[in-house]
């Protein structure tokens, strides 16, 4: 059983990060820029960015396979939740107080009803309130989905035998929500028992086959067929909507492109040199990333109700801008913020 993914797939995966981050900030964007009665975009166009939060849960399965050694024995469960903790939540804490800092002001969030229940799922992550409702950071839902597989991958490193920890987590994923539903926490039921969780068996599946390093004549063809797979997704289904396809297909739809991307993104980076250090290094930011760029859309958000109302030259700078600026701002806030504040939390 193989240990530690090597280092030219960590990068591949680290600039894969960076890509599907940039694919759900492209997205909020071109939502942000329908709300300008200048700009027709197709639908497709805007919906297929969502994608990439698809691509993150594959990636994650694909990674607890390999920081667990295949959920091999000697494992510390405690230890590896712990890991995740200190992944997940020192700065999504710190965007959630952010957030909140505006709200009280006044400056932006204005429709956001705020309540014990709503404060405690988006603090600790747990579903307490209604499926179809918002936690406080919108983005927030799939990191949901983040912590209760972390959850059910520590309660897998607890039992012996050893072989049989996998098929225990498949075992978990389809009955925990049946007893959620049975305890009457019907909002964790309606919550994990989203088919969307069976993207990060996609992951630990490519985890499992141990796919061979390095680039491979297949990889470009694969590459190209799952994108237009995802594309073709948002034309074909009749529900497909903006804020991207039902949870009934898109485990399919998406999940299995984005597996195929993410198999392909295992061989080797997609580019070395300054290009790939620089990819690298936004794939360490595109958590803070993801996190931080609801802030940029404020602003952008103010700019097309306001002074670029009437230009479609400046609502299209506007969209470039606000791309840019969320990603040097994702960036500054990993490096100084995340960091630092991980490291203080952790000592």
């Amino acid at each position: 059983m193989s240990g530690s993914p090597s280092s030219a797939r960590l990068e591949g995966l680290q600039q894969l990060r960076f890509f599907a981050a940039l694919l759900v900030l492209i997205h909020h964007v071109l939502e942000e820029l329908h709300a300008s009665p200048l700009v027709q975009l197709p639908y497709a166009l805007t919906t297929v960015g969502a994608c990439g939060v698809d691509i993150f849960f594959v990636i994650s399965g694909y990674v607890m396979w390999h920081s667990t050694r295949g959920f091999a024995e000697g494992v510390s469960p405690l230890g590896f939740l712990r890991r995740r903790f200190f992944r997940i939540y020192p700065i999504y804490w710190f965007c959630l107080g952010l957030l909140l800092l505006i709200w009280a002001s006044g400056i932006g969030y204005r429709s956001l009803q705020l309540s014990p229940v709503l404060l405690f799922s988006s603090l600790s992550l747990i579903p307490g309130i209604d499926r179809d409702s918002s936690l406080i950071v919108g983005v927030a839902w799939t990191l949901v989905y983040e912590m209760y597989f972390y959850a059910v991958c520590t309660m897998a490193l607890c039992l012996r035998p050893v072989r049989l920890r996998p098929l225990f987590i498949l075992l978990l994923l389809g009955g925990l929500p049946v007893l959620a539903g049975l305890a009457g926490w019907h909002s964790g039921e309606s919550w994990y028992a989203d088919p969307i969780v069976l993207e990060f068996c996609f992951g630990l599946g490519l985890g499992a086959l141990h796919a061979p390093a390095g680039r491979k004549a297949w990889h470009a063809p694969v590459l190209i067929a799952a994108c237009f797979m995802m594309v073709a997704a948002c034309l074909w289904w009749p529900d497909a909507k903006t804020a991207g396809l039902s949870d009934s297909v898109r485990w399919l739809a998406w999940g299995v492109p984005a597996a195929l991307i993410v198999a392909v993104s295992t061989g080797r980076p997609f580019a070395g040199g300054r290009t790939g250090r620089w990819l690298t290094g936004m794939g360490d930011a595109s958590y803070t990333l993801y996190l931080s760029h609801g802030f940029v859309m404020i602003v952008l958000a103010r700019l097309l109700k306001g002074a670029l109302a009437e230009s479609m030259t400046a609502v299209v700078v506007a969209g470039v801008l606000a791309v840019i600026g969320a990603c040097v701002l994702g960036r500054l806030m990993h490096v100084h913020v995340e960091r630092r504040l991980t490291d203080y939390l952790k000592h």
